[in-house]
């Protein structure tokens, strides 16, 4: 056996030991005051277990020269050592771009988020095969601290690999449509929707393409995956080896037969940990990204070139069109409030106002905000997101 291959070996021990040594019963993140009954640590137990590029990232140290500096992305500060002459070989899904990333989530916004109720069915993979269970009372999982925490460093690390090379993605529309969703629970499934961002079969058929009586139909936002496929950027390679992979095998493809519809057997592609969490921020991420560029920025320039600049503007009619009603919503309401006419702050409180979507969206988001910060007062700027970011 040569060196490198003994170095391999040794740190995989040594980071399999650690997953073990693990503690499986600490406090559950998401049911702080026991309201739920959370006690079922299998998701967290799936988490460590994942062996996909991202959750390597996560468990490796930030810096195996120099233990004390991991921060909480390691699982043992301890077991760096071992790692040190590997250094060249990870470094590659440790490092962020900081030049080019955007402004963090805060993890405590997250942590409020998952506190929320929500209830509905939730999927456990094991060899590819969802199995059910009801998301509620004493069957929600626990998430302990590090569940959360793996969270928050997936999150940030899509948004700031998927903002590359365009407009950044603004990640307060991000934690918006994730509350709003799915409170950060990324094992729920239903109404057909799967995953993190709760995606329908139409989002994934716009990425990933479809195959429809033996005939493949690239979707309009396939570009979106071929960019990241050819991103050379190391910290992004576990987003980079997804798009990879479905640009060659189709993720709607249930058990080896060609569909277009989002179905059970598909699931265990989103929803995951792991491989489904990396797959459902892509696809999420990858979806507003289409709708934001080539939908909803268009339409508005139709009507003033210079409102595409105003953020939030953007963002709400992309929230819309990401809802329900769809990019039909979305245009109706551009004509019905006579975007050109009327200044942005004055259709912005118009959208709030008439979006069904729009106002659940709000309404969660209050929830959030009530649970991070009992007292503190819920304006404009909270409702935006703003207190949810870590550099504004």
């Amino acid at each position: 056996m040569n060196y490198l291959k003994r170095l391999s070996l040794l740190a995989l021990l040594t980071f399999t030991s650690a997953l073990a040594s693990a503690s499986t019963e600490a406090a559950c993140v998401n049911d702080k005051d026991g309201r739920k009954g959370a006690k079922n640590g299998l998701i967290n137990d799936l988490i460590k277990k994942s062996n996909d590029p991202l959750t390597a990232a996560f468990f490796t140290p930030a810096s195996p020269e120099k233990p004390g500096t991991a921060g909480d992305h390691c699982i043992s500060c301890s077991a760096a050592k071992p790692f040190s002459g590997m250094q060249k070989l990870i470094e590659g899904i440790t490092s962020l771009t900081k030049e080019t990333e955007p402004d963090k989530i805060k993890k405590e916004c997250i942590e409020a988020s998952l506190q929320r109720e929500v209830v509905n069915t939730g999927y456990i993979c094991y060899d590819q095969k969802a199995k059910a269970f009801q998301s509620a009372g004493s069957n929600t999982p626990c998430l302990n601290q590090q569940s959360v925490d793996y969270l928050h460093f997936a999150l940030n690390k899509a948004v700031a690999c998927m903002s590359q090379n365009r407009d950044p993605i603004d990640p307060r529309f991000i934690l918006k449509k994730i509350n709003n969703e799915t409170a950060f629970n990324f094992f729920l499934a239903y109404s057909q929707g799967v995953g993190i961002g709760q995606l329908t079969s139409y989002p994934v058929r716009e990425l990933a393409g479809w195959y429809q009586n033996g005939k493949f139909n690239p979707g309009n936002a396939r570009y979106v995956l071929e960019e990241m496929a050819k991103n050379e950027d190391p910290s992004c390679d576990a987003f980079k080896q997804i798009a990879e992979k479905d640009l060659k095998d189709n993720p709607l493809k249930p058990q080896g037969k060609r569909t277009a519809t989002m179905n059970r057997g598909a699931y265990c592609n989103f929803v995951s940990p792991g491989a489904g969490l990396s797959r459902s921020l892509v696809y999420s991420l990858g979806y507003y990204v289409y709708l934001r560029d080539q939908i909803v920025k268009p339409a508005v320039a139709k009507r003033s070139t210079t409102l595409t600049r105003e953020k939030e503007l953007i963002n709400n009619l992309t929230l819309i069109a990401y809802g329900p009603g769809g990019t039909v919503e979305m245009k109706a309401l551009i004509a019905k409030h006579r975007l050109g006419k009327n200044n942005a702050s004055t259709v912005n409180s118009k959208l709030k106002s008439s979006s069904v979507y729009l106002k659940a969206t709000e309404a969660k988001m209050r929830e959030l905000l009530k649970i991070a910060d009992p007292t503190a007062p819920i304006n404009e700027a909270a409702l935006r997101g703003d207190k949810c970011l870590a550099q504004l």
